[in-house]
């Protein structure tokens, strides 16, 4: 006799019928990129630098960078002026900054390649801090994203 379960309001057998209604319930759940990145852009729609379709991933006194459901990074460089594709340095800090503010999106960041080295400006931690007229790893407190890395924490070829 098998172990009965409840698992949502169904009751199942066996431990092969837990495993095929887990598996049923994940793809009920599962959002493809586009469905997750639509649903963040609902919730932001509250947001003052929020654009129709698009989701804030960052604005710091300037340009500001979304995200489109397709995935794709795209910079408004002026309030309202035209939207211009990011390129691969804008697009490695957006995504980087896209994980950061919303972490299910944390696996569309760029993967560190294999020959790619750790950074030496901010020592992998993708922020820097100004002492003396210097930039150093960030500790705490009072920070800037490395620019060497594009805040990334490493240096190499991206995709």
């Amino acid at each position: 006799m098998g172990h009965q379960i409840m698992f949502g309001h169904a009751v199942t057998r066996g431990v092969g019928a837990l495993v095929a209604a887990s598996y049923a319930a994940l793809q009920k759940v599962r959002m493809t990129d586009a469905e997750l990145i639509g649903r963040l852009i609902e919730e932001a729609a509250q947001s003052p630098d929020w654009l129709p379709g698009h989701l804030p991933v960052f604005n710091l006194w300037g340009p500001v960078t979304y995200l489109t459901p397709a995935g794709d990074v795209v910079i408004n460089d002026e309030e309202g002026g035209p939207l211009r594709p990011a390129d691969r340095a804008e697009r490695d800090f957006a995504l980087a900054r896209a994980a950061e503010r919303y972490p299910e999106l944390a696996h569309l960041m760029p993967t560190r390649p294999r020959t790619a080295t750790t950074c030496d400006q901010c020592d992998g931690r993708g922020r820097v801090t100004l002492t003396q007229g210097k930039f150093l790893p960030w500790q705490a407190g009072p920070f800037m994203y490395c620019q060497e890395c594009n805040s990334l924490g490493w240096t190499g070829s991206t995709p």
